[in-house]
């Protein structure tokens, strides 16, 4: 699926479009709308309305501060309330061994952008900060009710 920006520059009577690098998009102008477009079909879809926008990414938000808290040896079990609870399970079959250095590490979340593929799923890629290293990490989130997102995938 190719990721497209669609640039609506206020004022102006045309409009661009440019290509979506996954963790850095580039917009120009005043408003852009993430859209995306299936190799031959020329249908695109736009993002969701802003309040399903916002849920989405809070249930991001909220499942990646557990797992980074459980990824570096601050909880013992991943809660389920933002996750599907096949997901908790087959993560905590496997929990992490957090060495000392890494468990003292105080990993921040600087960074999460949503990419719709389409009205009720999104993958959320998050930029993690732990003090030595900035790496991705990468959830799909899925609406299953209107309003309630889980995140139902982490991909590698």
């Amino acid at each position: 699926m190719t990721r497209l920006v669609l640039l609506l520059a206020l004022g102006l009577a045309g409009c661009a479009a440019a290509p979506v690098s996954p963790m850095q998009p580039t917009t120009t102008g005043s408003v852009a709308a993430v859209v995306d477009r299936s190799p031959g079909t020329g249908d695109a879809t736009p993002k969701p309305p802003d309040r399903t926008v916002r849920a989405a990414r809070r249930t991001a938000r909220r499942f990646l501060d557990a797992y980074l808290a459980f990824t570096y040896g601050r909880i013992d079990a991943l809660p389920e309330g933002d996750a599907a609870p096949a997901l908790v399970h087959e993560l905590g079959a496997s929990p992490p061994e957090v060495p000392a250095e890494v468990a003292a590490r105080r990993p921040r979340l600087r960074r999460l952008e949503l990419q719709w593929a389409g009205p009720t799923e999104a993958t959320a890629v998050a930029t993690i900060d732990d003090g030595a290293r900035r790496y991705p990490v990468v959830v799909v989130v899925r609406r299953v009710a209107a309003g309630h997102f889980l995140v139902v995938e982490l991909r590698p």
